[in-house]
This record gives C-alpha cells, structure tokens and sequence, in this order.
C-alpha cells in the first residue's frame, strides 16, 4: 500500500517522436534521472512555457500586421 502513494499518478500523455542532437540528449536523461523523471516528461515540462512565449509573441505579431487575414478567411498556406 506504502509503494502505491509513492508512486507518480499517470499523466494523460500524447508522446511524439522529435530529433535533438545527441549531445543534448544525453544531458537531458542525465538531469531526468536525478529528478526521477522520464526524459519526455523533463524537456515538455522545461520546453513548454518557451514554446507558449513564442507562440503568444507570433500570434501578436501577426494580429498586428496589415497583412493579416481578414477574420474568418483562411489564410496560409
């Protein structure tokens, strides 16, 4: 019973494959492994809040542009 409270609760999880360099990787288990967690769960954990600035600075700059689709047309490619 004490092992089930110590274990992490499953996480809903849709794991992609993606390529790094392997240099990078190797550090990154180092640092997942002495916190206990899985590789995929430290780079989203470590990545994820860089990934929404990005994504929030892109989504303003292109509202702000004269360019921009017109709401409601699909635009792209």
């Amino acid at each position: 019973m004490v092992a089930a409270t110590l274990e992490r609760p499953m996480a809903k999880r849709n794991d992609v494959a993606v390529k790094m360099d392997a240099d990078v990787v190797a550090e990154a288990k180092m640092v997942a492994a002495s916190r206990d967690q899985t590789l995929a769960e430290y780079l989203s954990e470590l990545v994820r809040p860089l990934v929404r600035r990005d994504l929030q600075a892109e989504t303003e700059k292109r509202l702000a542009s004269p360019d921009a689709p017109a709401k409601g047309r699909k635009g792209g490619k």
